[in-house]
């Protein structure tokens, strides 16, 4: 078995296994926080992408180049190829599934605010005002490409439980927050946006991959109303240094974990063969 082979087997055995363990062990957020929920959603990628990195440059480091892959030794990634032909599937066809509901966000690269003719029909305009600055909200962040992602992480999880109850703990935070920064626009009035959500809950259909959507269940739409009403909102955490700064560890972790696999792939090789 070549170096080539050898380190795509471990990288799918090794940083699939890895993805499934840490997964099925990391539990959802406790506080309805969206950056905490965010965290915690990706918390399982970090060790399976740093193990796919360090056997990287494990390969990279091979001075024979690539070699030819022989299938009958890939029996073994079977399992995790199925998981993740069906997670890619599901990736293709919400990038072109279009937005659907009274009010949406739709769009991975530039988001834009959908509201229907019917919805607009029924709003005030203080309503509509509040809608179009909570959609707006969505498309400033780029969600609808932050809810692809997370929904193609976690279907690379599948079938476990657990990263299905951490993604929708972040879309519930998520569409918190957007409402407490809608809350805090100088023309939008809570109560208009409450009265929004109650107006659109009953003309809402199935929110797409791909897509942020202004109502959700009865559990969390109560919630929403119920904060915006009693001035419950809350004023999400600055983060566009600490955003940066988990940029550069991530960086940072990334090209130490490719070195160190290009660095000890010699030593890692001559002890497998026994050499001195």
């Amino acid at each position: 078995m070549d170096r080539d082979e050898a380190a795509l087997l471990l990288v799918v055995l090794g940083s699939g296994a890895l993805l499934w363990f840490v997964g099925a062990l990391t539990p959802p957020a406790a506080t309805g926080d969206e950056q905490s929920a965010w965290r915690r959603v990706w918390l399982p990628a970090i060790p399976a992408a740093t193990l796919f990195f360090v056997f990287v440059g494990f390969a990279v480091a091979d001075p024979e180049g690539p070699q030819a892959i022989h299938a009958t030794r890939l029996v073994a990634t079977v399992p995790f190829a199925v998981v993740w032909a069906r997670a890619l599937a599901r990736a293709a066809r919400a990038s072109f599934a279009e937005g659907g509901g009274p009010a949406w966000t739709e769009g991975l690269v530039r988001p834009t605010v959908r509201l229907s003719s019917e919805l607009r029909a029924r709003l005030e305009p203080g309503e509509l005002r509040a809608v179009i600055a909570h959609e707006d909200a969505h498309a400033r962040h780029r969600d609808p490409l932050r809810l692809w992602l997370v929904q193609l992480l976690t279907d690379l999880q599948w079938p476990l439980t657990a990263p299905r109850r951490r993604q929708q703990s972040w879309q519930r935070a998520l569409e918190l927050a957007r409402d407490d920064e809608a809350a805090r626009h100088p023309d939008v009035d809570p109560a208009d946006l409450a009265s929004a959500l109650v107006k659109t809950a009953s003309l809402v259909r199935p929110a797409r991959a791909a897509g942020a959507s202004l109502a959700d269940d009865a559990t969390l739409l109560e919630t929403r109303v119920r904060r915006l009403l009693t001035a419950e909102t809350t004023v999400q955490r600055e983060r566009s240094a600490s955003s940066w700064t988990r940029v550069a560890l991530a960086l940072t972790l990334t090209v130490g974990a490719f070195v160190f696999g290009f660095v000890a792939s010699a030593p890692f090789v001559s002890l497998l063969a026994g050499s001195p």
